[in-house]
């Protein structure tokens, strides 16, 4: 855009402000640049995570083990996801694939007690047992679970 300046001695000639109307060019820094993509990754994962628990408030587990595989692809580091992908295996009775979530879950979340406890509901032996301990170890006063 080119504006049309009078010059500071009274001449008439026309100067151009090559920077006019710049502003909607300038790059965004590279940290405005991750902040936004951080953004657009927590609000497509937190869609797609609020999707799954409303599917599986319906007891659609076909659409929330879905929804919950998209929201764990969009914020892998999340344990939630998982829960919900267990609770639909869990519904389906595929007690194998239910117990697989729930490691990855605690691995994600090795501080929640409840996932402990329902990981020792659907393992048997050292593994029960180790997931009781860590529960019991995680809340002493114990949540009712197992």
């Amino acid at each position: 855009m080119e504006v049309a300046h009078a010059p500071v001695d009274g001449t008439s000639a026309r100067r151009t402000d090559r920077f006019a109307g710049a502003v909607g060019r300038v790059p965004l820094p590279l940290g405005a640049k991750l902040l936004l993509g951080f953004a657009f990754v927590g609000l497509v994962g937190n869609q797609a995570y609020a999707a799954a628990l409303a599917a599986a408030w319906r007891g659609d587990w076909q659409t929330a083990q879905r929804e919950a595989a998209r929201a764990s692809a969009w914020a892998p580091w999340s344990a939630e996801a998982l829960v919900v992908q267990a609770d639909a295996a869990s519904a389906r009775g595929d007690r194998p694939l239910t117990a697989a979530l729930l490691r990855r879950a605690v691995a994600a979340d090795p501080h929640n007690d409840d996932l402990w406890a329902r990981l020792a509901t659907v393992t048997e032996g050292d593994e029960k047992a180790r997931a009781l301990a860590k529960a019991a170890r995680l809340n002493p006063l114990g949540s009712g679970s197992g």
